[in-house]
């Protein structure tokens, strides 16, 4: 706002969104939505051995794009198959019989019976109207351009690193693990003493959660999205603390680039081992003062580039495979049938 970019991005995701809800969201846009920069920020926690949790899912689902998915379906490939199966997994899935029945025919292969696509029909037109209503939000500037005031006048990334150093220091005083101090006295102040190593056994190699960013990674290629991914450290200081291992996120990091990067998504933005900076991150795993100054000078060339070079993809359904999802070193798996 302060600096009149030539952008200004459309945000998705929130607290809890993981993966499967980015594909839901991501399968709902118009055909028109293609060739499009993107940028998508990969979150470690994310890889967990649930992986998208029952409740974060109920949250966030929408029936209207799940129903919406499969009306537009002509054909069943081996991706709407694990789709399926995975939005199977879920209870706010389970508690809706037509939905779950419907589903039930794609994961075995069948398209929707005509009886199927005929309550379905009903069904989205309800939740279409439904959405029409309660849907439309208005977003205000207000505070936006308030706080934009306090920026240089022009655009400076020393100064701004500067700045924000001086707003982090002020920020996280109370503690001595650099997060936000309001962050602190709520989340963290009365039970910090029993945090201490709690972390230590913590496996982010073996998740679902890499089938369902597969997911994600295949509809991109398939609108032909031109994609900077972000991988954001752990605050280090928390980690020390907690015992949240480095080599293990290592490990994590070799898989996951090897997802990326043998499927041709080549522009990674990785800043795993910039954990112990200083100001670098807000709380204990998301980006704050100084680390938000450095992601800008990355995104800002990306999206302000007037060309748009789509990579070349080679996708692989070997990634859509619980072989894939336990395996903790990154070797190609076995091909999904």
């Amino acid at each position: 706002e302060k600096y009149d970019r030539q952008y200004r991005p459309f945000l998705f995701g929130n607290a809890g969104t993981q993966s499967i809800i980015h594909y839901s969201i991501l399968k709902s846009l118009p055909e028109s939505f293609r060739r499009r920069k993107v940028v998508f920020i990969i979150s470690p926690q994310w890889f967990t051995k649930q992986g998208q949790s029952d409740g974060g899912f109920e949250f966030f689902n929408s029936p209207l794009q799940i129903s919406g998915w499969i009306l537009g379906l002509k054909k069943i490939e081996i991706y709407d198959r694990y789709y399926a199966g995975r939005l199977l997994q879920f209870s706010a899935i389970q508690n809706k019989p037509l939905i779950r029945e419907t589903l039930e025919n794609i994961m075995s292969g069948s398209l929707p019976s005509s009886r199927q696509r005929s309550l379905l029909k009903i069904s989205h037109r309800f939740l279409a109207a439904e959405d029409r209503l309660f849907g439309d939000f208005g977003v205000s500037w207000r505070n936006i351009r308030t706080i934009s005031k306090d920026l240089p006048p022009k655009y400076d990334a020393d100064q701004l690193d500067k700045l924000a150093w001086r707003t982090g220091e002020r920020k996280s005083s109370n503690n001595k693990l650099q997060v936000e101090n309001s962050y602190f006295n709520k989340m963290l102040r009365q039970k910090l003493k029993h945090l201490r190593g709690s972390q230590k056994k913590i496996n982010y190699r073996s998740s679902p959660e890499f089938s369902d960013f597969q997911l994600v990674l295949n509809e991109m290629a398939r609108r032909q999205l031109n994609v900077l991914f972000i991988i954001p450290p752990v605050n280090g200081r928390w980690m020390d603390y907690t015992g949240l291992s480095q080599d293990m996120l290592r490990a994590w990091n070799k898989k996951i680039r090897f997802q990326l990067e043998s499927q041709g998504f080549e522009m990674i933005f990785d800043l795993t081992e910039s954990n112990q900076e200083e100001y670098y991150m807000q709380d204990t795993i998301h980006l704050g003062w100084r680390g938000w100054v450095l992601l800008d000078r990355m995104i800002a060339p990306f999206l302000e580039d007037e060309l748009n070079q789509i990579p070349s993809h080679q996708m692989n359904t070997s990634f859509l495979t619980r072989d894939w999802d336990n395996r903790p070193e990154p070797a190609t798996p076995t091909a999904a049938e």
